[in-house]
């Protein structure tokens, strides 16, 4: 998952975070992965820079919950709200007896993509802003 999402491998033997791994298994293949981490703060993305087009992290800082640290769905199974179900059973687990609301999810360095399903999966509660947090 790492190498197709371009991430260089670290050594998190190291870090004081864990993480959890979500699998989507289909025809015993995995076809989805969410990996989550209890993160307790987080920075609004906003519209920044000249021209307001651009979109940056917000400077001030606010509270989270849970940080999706990686989401990747097979490019064939993309479109069927996999990385919907997974980002959902995250939530529900992470945090012992309670669903983390969509509002303080956070997802670390978002692509274009990533943004824009961030922004369609908090669409089901009012005004939820797409949260971003350093890992």
């Amino acid at each position: 998952m790492d190498e197709e999402m371009g991430f260089l491998n670290s050594d998190d033997a190291n870090e004081e975070k864990k993480k959890v791994a979500y699998l989507y298994v289909l025809d015993k293949k995995v076809v989805g992965c969410v990996t989550a981490e209890i993160n307790e703060s987080a920075y609004e993305l906003v519209e920044g820079g000249e021209g307001g087009g651009a979109i940056c992290r917000g400077r001030v800082g606010v509270k989270a919950t849970l940080g999706i640290h990686q989401i990747w769905t097979h490019r064939l199974h993309r479109g069927k709200k996999i990385a919907t179900k997974l980002c959902d059973v995250a939530r529900s687990r992470m945090v012992f007896g309670e669903t983390v609301k969509v509002g303080m999810m956070a997802f670390s360095s978002p692509t274009n993509d990533g943004i824009g399903f961030a922004g369609k999966y908090g669409g089901g509660e009012a005004k939820v802003k797409v949260l971003v947090y350093d890992v």
